[in-house]
């Protein structure tokens, strides 16, 4: 059997955390220029250069998945969100994938249970879809992006 899998963070983390949850709010000006930062900077992959309209720009998460995922982690502080690559031989941006892990304190009053077999697994959940193909072109947020000179 595979190891079990925990993600964890601790105490000075979730102190950080704490300190810039607190407004986690952005202005929709600003939001556009990190998504232009974004396409800017994995405009230098070649596929991407060449292909623009392929970049990947969002990962859909559905709301009922995280609903489930507080069911059966009902302890979790919260998810992450790893990125990963599907299949095999040359990726495409419909091969991306957003991996979420529940997240768990990780102190002295909590024991990991990365080797306890007895107690429920924990699972990585692939229930994410990316955009390119599924995208909402309409967002305000889907800027047009070309890397033409």
């Amino acid at each position: 059997m595979d190891k079990i899998y925990k993600d964890h963070i601790n105490e000075n983390e979730i102190k950080s955390l704490n300190k810039c949850i607190k407004d986690t709010k952005i202005s929709l000006k600003e939001a556009k220029e990190r998504v232009r930062r974004w396409l800017q900077a994995i405009s230098l992959i070649p596929q991407f250069k060449d292909e623009p309209e392929t970049m990947p720009r969002a990962i859909f998460i559905s709301i009922n998945d995280i609903d489930q995922l507080k069911k059966d982690y009902p302890n979790t502080l919260g998810i992450r969100l790893y990125f990963g690559l599907k299949g095999e031989g040359q990726a495409t941006v419909n091969d991306l994938s957003g991996l979420l892990v529940p997240v768990f304190y990780k102190g002295e009053a909590i024991d990991p249970i990365e080797n306890d077999t007895t107690k429920k697994d924990l699972f990585v959940y692939d229930f994410t879809t990316p955009c390119p193909p599924v995208c909402d072109r309409t967002s305000e947020l889907h800027i047009p992006f070309s890397t033409s000179d």
